[in-house]
């Protein structure tokens, strides 16, 4: 299913507690779908996520961090995270972005390709010369 977006919405308006106001003002109202939760997932899937592993992101990276790496630096950047109630999470495989919203914590899953699985790898082994800056895109699994 293809919505119609009337404007691109930031990924990290899906979060917020205006959410349901996001998703209308954007047209993506998903109407077939009948809560807020199914709409949110239906608007993740819609939206791409583009994440951007800068040379700055390896540089202040921590190897063996699944809070501090390269790639939490970037999804911090691109969900414009606020460290202060959101998460980033990141295991080898997968992403949860952790955010706190009225109290009540959602975690949000995302699968990274091969490319970001490689560059782990490479980068928490000390590969110097296959760490390098690269862009991909995340795909969403769930949220729970």
């Amino acid at each position: 299913m293809t919505p119609t977006a009337t404007s691109a919405i930031h990924p990290r308006h899906f979060v917020e507690t205006s959410i349901t106001h996001q998703l209308l003002a954007g047209g993506l109202a998903f109407p077939e779908y009948r809560t807020l939760q199914e709409r949110t997932r239906a608007a993740l899937r819609a939206v791409p996520l583009t994440v951007t592993v800068s040379q700055a992101d390896i540089a202040h990276g921590v190897p063996g961090s699944c809070k501090f790496c390269p790639l939490a630096h970037a999804f911090n950047r691109a969900l414009a995270a606020d460290t202060d109630r959101e998460t980033v999470h990141i295991d080898g495989e997968h992403v949860e972005f952790n955010s706190r919203v009225h109290a009540r914590w959602r975690t949000y899953y995302f699968g990274l390709p091969a490319e970001a699985k490689a560059f782990i790898r490479d980068f928490d082994n000390a590969n110097p010369d296959r760490i390098k800056p690269f862009t991909f895109r995340p795909r969403f699994l769930r949220v729970e």
